[in-house]
Parts: C-alpha cells; sequence; structure tokens
C-alpha cells in the first residue's frame, strides 16, 4: 500500500517538476529578449541623441542665407590656382559681410552714374564740348633763305607764310536745349594766331593782340532760318581757316593775299525748303574793326581834338549754291 502511495505521489509530482523545469526555461529565455530589447532601446536612444545635432545643423544650414551656404560649400572645395584655365569656373569664397560690402558699393556706384547722367543731361555742363588741336610745322620757305619750326610764335601780322602753321586752337561750345532748334554759344580761342592777334583792330586801327577768334550765338528762328550775333568770320569764305580742315598743307593765294577776315555784327541766315541755295546776310562794323573807325578831324578852342566815326554800319551779304553729288 505504502509502495503504491509512494508511486502514486512520484508520479503526480514529476509533473509539477517538469512543468516548473519549462517554466523557468521560459522565464530565461524571456529574460533573454527582455535584456536583448534594452540593449535595442539604449543604442537606439543614443543613436537618437546623436542624431538630434546633425539633424539642427542641417535644418540651420537649410534656412541660412545663400551667402552662408555658398561659403560653407566653397570653403569644403579645393583650391584653384589663379592661373589655372579653370579659375573662372570655380566658385567664388564670399561671405555675407563680402556680399553686404558689394551691395552697398554697387548702390553708390550706381548712385554716382545716375547723378553724372543727371548733370550731363540736364545739369550746367548739358550740351557743352570742348575741342581743340595743336599744329607744330616746320617752314622752309626759300624767297626768305629761312626754315624753322612755327608753333604759337607772336607775330602781328599776317603773312602768306604765317598765316595759321604752327597754330593752337581751342573750341568751346554750349548747346542749350537738344535737337536742331536749339539755340547754341561758341568761342573759338587762336593765341597769337587767328583774327584777335593780326587782323582785329580797335577804333584807332591798333591791334589789340588778343586770343579771341571768334565767338558766335546762334539762335534758329525756323527750320531754314537763323538769327547770329557776334565775332564771326569774314564772309569771303574762300577756305577754311582751321589748319586741321584743309585739303592741302598751305592756303591759295587768294585766301593770303585777302586778309580774311572777321566782322562784328548781327545777321540772318536763310536756306529755303527744297532749294540748294543758301543766303547770308550781316549788319555789323567793317571788316577787321572791333570798334568803328574814328578819325581826327582838327581841334576845338580848348585843345581838344574834334573826331568823326563811320557810323554807318557795313552791309554784307553771300549767296551759295549747296548742290552736292552725295
Amino acid at each position: 500500500m505504502k509502495k503504491k502511495l509512494i508511486c502514486l505521489l512520484v508520479a503526480g509530482a514529476l509533473p509539477g517538476l517538469a512543468f516548473a523545469d519549462s517554466t523557468s526555461d521560459q522565464i530565461k529565455a524571456l529574460q533573454q529578449q527582455l535584456n536583448a530589447l534594452q540593449k535595442e532601446v539604449k543604442s537606439l536612444k543614443s543613436e537618437l541623441a546623436e542624431s538630434k545635432p546633425a539633424a539642427r545643423g542641417s535644418s540651420k544650414l537649410a534656412i541660412a542665407p545663400a551667402g552662408t551656404a555658398t561659403a560653407t560649400a566653397t570653403a569644403a572645395a579645393p583650391e584653384v590656382d589663379i592661373s589655372s584655365p579653370d579659375y573662372g569656373k570655380a566658385p567664388a569664397h564670399l561671405s555675407n559681410d563680402d556680399v553686404d560690402a558689394m551691395k552697398q558699393q554697387i548702390a553708390s556706384q550706381q548712385l554716382k552714374v545716375d547723378s553724372l547722367s543727371d548733370a550731363a543731361n540736364t545739369g550746367p555742363i548739358a550740351g557743352l564740348s570742348i575741342t581743340g588741336y595743336i599744329d607744330p610745322t616746320y617752314i622752309y620757305n626759300r624767297a626768305q633763305s629761312t626754315s624753322s619750326f612755327l608753333f604759337a610764335n607772336h607775330e602781328s601780322s599776317y603773312n602768306y607764310f604765317n598765316s595759321t602753321f604752327g597754330d593752337l586752337y581751342l573750341d568751346i561750345k554750349k548747346t542749350f536745349g537738344v535737337g536742331p532748334m536749339a539755340p547754341s554759344a561758341e568761342i573759338t580761342l587762336m593765341p597769337n594766331r587767328g583774327n584777335g592777334i593780326t587782323l582785329l583792330a580797335n577804333e584807332h586801327g591798333d591791334i589789340g593782340n588778343n586770343i579771341l577768334n571768334t565767338a558766335v550765338v546762334t539762335v534758329p528762328v525756323t527750320a531754314t532760318q537763323t538769327f547770329v550775333a557776334g565775332l564771326m568770320p569774314s564772309f569771303g569764305g574762300y577756305e577754311v581757316q582751321q589748319s586741321n580742315q584743309m585739303l592741302t598743307l598751305t592756303h591759295n593765294l587768294l585766301y593770303d593775299f585777302s586778309d580774311p577776315g572777321s566782322y562784328v555784327g548781327v545777321g540772318w541766315n536763310y536756306s529755303p525748303d527744297s532749294s540748294q541755295w543758301a543766303f547770308k546776310f550781316m549788319l555789323g562794323n567793317e571788316q577787321y574793326r572791333t570798334y568803328g573807325s574814328v578819325t581826327q578831324t582838327g581841334t576845338n578852342a580848348l585843345g581838344d581834338p574834334i573826331t568823326t566815326s563811320n557810323k554807318i554800319p557795313t552791309l554784307t551779304a553771300r549767296a551759295d549754291y549747296t548742290w552736292s553729288s552725295a
């Protein structure tokens, strides 16, 4: 009986022991899995902690100004030798401060350009032109057996060999407005040459030796009529006065021996429509005179001179046929 009871107890206890053994194994397996999961969680946490600064840096880089992004990208780019043909294609190394400085410089330059453009179009220098030339000349005169360089040498008499050779010429012109109807004022200077030094005389016939050659005000009235006033070249007009516009090296004999002069007065230029004729009229002093000629006819009782002058101005006219084969 005891043997049966012991056998029954043993038989009943064995499944419990077997169950206990299987449960402990499961617990151990679960513990191992839990440990593995904890390790994975720790590794994930560490990776997440490391990835947050990188994410913040990338987000800052994404929202940073273009200059910073360019500077970061170009900082990593390799340096290119300035003598290399690829130097012009390489990215520039610029910071935000460099870009701001460039913007300020460009804005400043644009402001200066706008100011100069306004001054050139509407300011005091609008329509102002200054041109001129110098013409040192070496002349050999067989008749006088002389040879030398001529350049602005002082000579108060007009000679065929010393007309406008070796001259110094300055042309100052101011146009008041834009277009063909804009009035203008023009002054030409020729030191020791031109009208002022050789031809212009005062009321007593004395030459003042001034550098003024011409001084003309031009006022277009219509498309075909123009009013002029001032010191103007003679209407003789056989040749141009300026040496740089001459087709030959010397003036012709008609020009030299007629003593081309100038007039002081007012004039009217007229060119009819659909016509090849051009007319010029002028009322002024006699040629070569800046003032009417004054002569002494006697003395009064007090011994003062009695003078008279040519009170009647000179009327001069000219007509040109302006046909051209062009």
